[in-house]
């Protein structure tokens, strides 16, 4: 009887020790993929797979803390503060976006990159925001056209946003912003990027 009795309370204490109590934290090199979290049933450092977290914290190192999980609106992803032991929110970085709401225990940081725009002849048309991917259109300065029919501005991996070189029949033309082949401005004049119309260069550099 007595044998059964330390043998259960070492199965006791193993578990307890094993499994991370809620707010301490430990570090790790990486965190476990969305598809990595999905699998953990039940989870081998927490009591459920939603309250495990693998964070970023306040020195931006990835840390596994156990924390009740906390609802994330579109454009933010989960932090972890070790001052007071706690989750919370910031806005995606620069060159990522979150679309959609989530859940903390879900992720460790938004989930889509942005599109660079760097494919042939791509430039940055805008550059998104937390919620939205960036968008591309064609460099038509240096002899570059969208191979869809319309003009558009549109995330780099759509179909409408591939460019492709087109160069004008004469000399003394060149391409506007509707990618159509205009003549080439008087000498003193310019076209302003994203404008279709001649300026003064000296009105634009007295501006």
């Amino acid at each position: 009887m007595l044998m059964t009795f330390l043998f259960q309370c070492c199965i006791i204490s193993l578990v307890i020790t094993s499994a991370l109590a809620t707010g301490t934290i430990a570090r790790v090199k990486r965190c476990p993929t969305r598809a990595e979290r999905s699998k953990m049933h039940p989870h081998p450092k927490c009591k459920s797979p939603e309250v495990y977290h693998c964070l970023i914290d306040d020195e931006d190192k990835f840390v596994e803390t156990c924390n009740e999980f906390i609802q994330l609106p579109p454009g933010n992803y989960p932090r972890y503060t070790s001052f007071s032991e706690r989750v919370y929110y910031d806005p995606c970085p620069h060159l990522r976006y979150q679309p959609w709401p989530i859940k903390s225990y879900e992720i460790t940081e938004c989930e889509v990159v942005k599109s660079l725009c760097t494919g042939i002849g791509q430039v940055q048309c805008s550059g998104g925001s937390i919620t939205n991917d960036a968008t591309c259109s064609c460099d038509y300065k240096n002899g570059y056209v969208m191979t869809g029919p319309d003009k558009c501005c549109s995330p780099a991996g759509n179909d409408d946003c591939f460019c492709k070189y087109h160069s004008c029949q004469s000399d003394l033309q060149e391409l506007d912003s509707d990618y159509n082949c205009v003549d080439k401005c008087n000498p003193g004049y310019y076209r302003p990027l994203g404008r279709n119309s001649c300026e003064d260069i000296q009105n634009s550099s007295a501006a």
